[in-house]
């Protein structure tokens, strides 16, 4: 028993001390701060082994809403007797910076490091660095500086995108996001894009839970679609009380395409002549209903073979013959439309005229 004790004495006085350690830190010059000490300092900046001179060091943005752009600036000055140029900086993808890239700063000059945080996506509190690697000696990076602060979301979305890859044309869906209603946010509401036909989706509320449920459905044409769901909640308490909070759930489905051209290309002869192969991946749910030729003298016609019949099959051949004089324009198509299309072919197949 006194062994358990001791064990969560020790425990105590760790952790005590990490919280002096980060309290301390925070107040220090990071050049002052020993490297071993530096594990227990998530919050300090990399240690400055630059001639460039940053004031200040930190930037604290307070607290502010998910979605907000946050942008400061931090001026430096190079101190030493040689120029010093910034080659590169590292950060996260959320951070965006510019400065004076691979340009020398002479010993004296001054410049400014702009810093962009975008709070999109993220919640809670947030310590971003930003390392600096110039052309000076010793590894990098050679001096950085740091964003800190705290982003509230009114609501929090579990994995707050829709992304279908490889969807079949036609094929059904639902996808489901749940998220927590924050304590300052009012009723969530739903507004869809009506152009965006390949997406239905409502909300479903339980206290201070809910859900997204998302229907969606994959155009007959293969490609890639996408929209952006937005949910609307008007802030009832706080800072922001009467403010309208918007959050966007971006939805994307990459359809493949349900037929293939066999070959790389369809070669129309001297009389007008070919022949155009079509591999259907999903003959058994996607045929073809309508294929054929606009403004040109041709025509196109299935070939049937032995006991073929004229339905659904993977592997469908046709012939392509002229119907008449006169010329075959440039940019002539075969229009492919299957029982999924709606107002377009969902596959046109350039023909090639002859030199």
């Amino acid at each position: 028993m006194g062994r358990f004790v001791v064990i969560w004495v020790l425990a105590a006085v760790v952790l005590s001390s990490m919280r002096l350690l980060a309290a301390w830190g925070a107040k220090q010059d990071p050049g002052d701060i020993p490297d071993l000490l530096r594990v227990f300092l998530p919050d300090a900046p990399p240690a400055q082994n630059s001639e460039l001179s940053f004031d200040p060091l930190f930037h604290h943005f307070g607290t502010i809403l998910e979605g907000e752009v946050i942008e400061t600036e931090f001026p430096f000055v190079n101190e030493g007797d040689v120029p010093v140029t910034i080659l590169r900086a590292r950060h996260c993808g959320c951070v965006k910076v510019e400065f004076p890239r691979d340009t020398p700063i002479a010993p004296g000059e001054s410049a400014i490091l702009k810093a962009q945080l975008n709070s999109n996506g993220r919640t809670g509190v947030q310590v971003k660095p930003i390392e600096l690697f110039t052309d000076e000696e010793g590894e990098g990076p050679h001096t950085g500086i740091l964003l800190k602060g705290s982003i509230i979301s009114p609501l929090i979305f579990r994995r707050p995108n829709v992304v279908w890859m490889n969807a079949n044309p036609g094929e059904s869906r639902e996808w489901r996001i749940a998220f927590e209603i924050g304590d300052k946010a009012g009723e969530p509401e739903l507004v869809l894009d009506s152009s965006a036909s390949f997406v239905e989706a409502k909300l479903e509320l339980d206290g201070d839970e809910g859900g997204l449920v998302i229907d969606l459905r994959a155009p007959a044409s293969a490609g890639t679609v996408q929209t952006d769901l937005m949910v609307r909640s008007r802030l009832e308490r706080g800072d922001w009380e009467g403010t309208d909070w918007t959050k966007a759930i971006p939805v994307r489905i990459t359809v493949r395409a349900a037929f293939r051209v066999l070959g790389k290309k369809v070669q129309l002869s001297e009389d007008g002549a070919a022949r155009v192969t079509l591999n259907l991946s999903r003959h058994d749910q996607v045929w073809i209903e309508d294929i054929r030729i606009e403004g040109a003298p041709l025509t196109i016609t299935r070939i049937l073979r032995g006991n073929e019949s004229d339905e659904p099959a993977k592997i469908q051949k046709y012939t392509i013959a002229r119907s008449g004089d006169g010329e075959i324009p440039p940019g002539t198509t075969v229009d492919v439309w299957s029982n999924l299309s709606d107002e377009a072919p969902v596959l046109r197949i350039p023909l090639l005229l002859p030199e």
